[in-house]
């Protein structure tokens, strides 16, 4: 997550949305104190993205900094040297901000009103391509991923992933009503003609921003290439069934079509880019 007071800005990052390397692309361009909860383990293409000197969260109490140095001895060996740089953790066991921090979290973290005041931002992505995106992941990690379940019998077993962007942006209002509690909406499948309008909304050098973001890809060798990794291969009736049934609403919203062989929100997208620009110029 990324939280910046004098932007303005709260960015909340959800799953497998390219937003580890839209922050990467962004801190730079922050100003000093921004929250910035990047991880030094980050690689793009093989190579280390410089990411620790941009880092910048918050320490835990030290009532609650204490029991995580204990159950985190080899994390903990960096501590004298965070401290002695004063960026706060390098680590998201000592810190206060979490890397997908949800959106209700990070409102309790800077208050009703900060959180009122700021934009919050978040990117999208097409449902189906998101969640292929996150299932190659998660077997590429896991233990023993030649015997990985397939796409469908996996989506099954974990039901609750399938909402689990939709609850990281979403708050509670005063009335108990559950919303998303974003404001301005990037997509990933227009990552460019988004990052333009998200620069501007913020007064940010659009061209560095893009071509930062081009020239960095974090998290890039989990999914196969070609057919085999593609959302028409992976997602087959019954999966794209239950996908359908738990984020039906969130394909309309978003403006996505419900179609394993369309993914691109492209009318949706410039529809609402049109609006923007044409609330601007009003403004």
């Amino acid at each position: 997550m990324i939280y910046d007071a004098h932007l303005g800005l709260i960015f909340v990052k959800t799953l497998k949305v390219s937003g580890s390397s839209f922050e990467a692309a962004l801190v730079p361009l922050l100003s000093k104190h921004a929250i910035a909860t990047i991880n030094e383990s980050w690689t793009s293409g093989g190579r280390t993205v410089d990411a620790v000197a941009h880092r910048r969260t918050s320490w835990l109490p030290l009532r609650r900094l204490i029991p995580q140095i204990l159950r985190h001895p080899r994390e903990a060996r960096h501590i004298l040297v965070d401290l002695l740089r004063r960026r706060g953790p390098r680590h998201e066991a000592f810190s206060v901000e979490k890397d997908h921090m949800s959106a209700e979290d990070i409102r309790t973290m800077v208050g009703r009103s900060e959180w009122d005041r700021c934009t919050k931002v978040k990117i999208a992505r097409n449902p189906y391509d998101q969640l292929v995106s996150y299932y190659f992941m998660k077997k590429k990690q896991s233990a023993h991923p030649e015997s990985f379940p397939i796409f469908r019998d996996w989506l099954a077993a974990n039901p609750e992933v399938i909402l689990k962007n939709e609850r990281l942006v979403s708050v509670v209002d005063d009335n108990g009503v559950t919303n998303s509690g974003i404001d301005l909406v990037l997509y990933y499948e227009h990552m460019e003609e988004s990052m333009e309008a998200f620069a501007q909304h913020f007064g940010l050098d659009a061209k560095v921003l893009i071509e930062r973001y081009k020239s960095i890809n974090i998290h890039d060798g989990f999914r196969p290439k070609g057919r085999e990794g593609s959302v028409a291969h992976v997602v087959d009736e019954e999966s794209k069934y239950l996908i359908d049934t738990l984020l039906k609403m969130r394909f309309q919203r978003l403006g996505y079509a419900q179609s394993t062989d369309n993914i691109i929100p492209m009318e949706s997208f410039r529809r609402r880019q049109g609006a923007r620009t044409a609330a601007q110029a009003a403004s």
